[in-house]
């Protein structure tokens, strides 16, 4: 196999490459800027390989989730002593199918009937005020 020096690089071929940058991509837990760096790449490449290789970028989506895992257990950690922000976050992130769940609730204070329409077709949503109505529609 032939190789080259370049920018101080030793260039030895496309599959040792992706390769290297597999093995950067863990050491900065999936941030590719600093991955790119270390192997001396420019960003571009990397997302070249990463829409244009499959099985790289299967790889490289692996190592991302290995980085959420990484942070899911520093915020497991957080809640096991007691922070009320990181058991807040849980909560509202992971317990929404549990009501913890944040809402708008939005008060209609002038008694007026607020008619919403959906337009399936269109995706439109247009909104109505009618005039002297009070919530039961009558007048």
């Amino acid at each position: 196999m032939k190789t080259t020096k370049t920018n101080g690089v030793i260039n030895q071929g496309m599959a040792t490459r992706k390769a290297l940058m597999l093995d950067a991509l863990v050491k900065t837990l999936g941030i590719v800027t600093p991955a790119c760096k270390i192997i001396g790449i420019n960003r571009s490449t990397y997302y070249d390989w990463y829409h244009d290789d499959p099985a790289f970028k299967s790889q490289a989506d692996d190592i991302s989730e290995i980085a959420i895992d990484f942070a899911e257990s520093k915020l497991h950690k957080m809640i096991g002593k007691d922070n009320i922000q990181a058991i807040i976050f849980y909560l509202r992130t992971k317990g929404k199918m549990r009501g913890y769940i944040e809402t708008t609730e939005h008060i209609n204070t002038n008694k007026k009937l607020i008619m919403i329409d959906a337009d399936e077709e269109t995706e439109d949503v247009t909104h109505e005020i009618i005039e002297g109505r009070d919530d039961e529609g009558d007048n």
